[in-house]
């Protein structure tokens, strides 16, 4: 997975104009397998993850993890992040600084 960070920290500001405090790095998250990975090696892109419970409760593919997504706290984070994301594509097309930045870094392969 190839994280672009400007668009990254887009999400971030987006996410905290809502509330969320947004964490560059969690060295708790494992790279696990997505086709993301393969998406963000052609095009500019994220990946972030939202809280659904409380750090060490659940990991994903278990039961309580479905349970805790079915949850309120899960429902709010889902709706959070589709918030954040609506945010973020709505500056990305309208802010021609973040679309330079976001191409120049992924044209730099940082």
């Amino acid at each position: 997975m190839k994280n672009n960070m400007a668009l990254a920290h887009a999400f971030g500001e987006a996410l905290a104009g809502l509330g969320r405090r947004a964490a560059a790095d969690d060295p708790d998250v494992g790279a696990g397998s997505t086709d993301m990975g393969d998406v963000s090696q052609n095009v500019p892109s994220i990946h972030p993850y939202l809280a659904i419970c409380a750090r060490g409760e659940t990991m994903c593919h278990e039961h309580a993890f479905a349970a805790h997504a079915a949850s309120d706290q899960g429902v709010t984070a889902m709706l959070d992040a589709a918030r954040a994301m609506a945010l973020t594509a709505q500056r990305f097309l309208g802010d021609a600084d973040l679309r330079a930045a976001v191409r120049a870094e992924f044209d730099g392969g940082s």
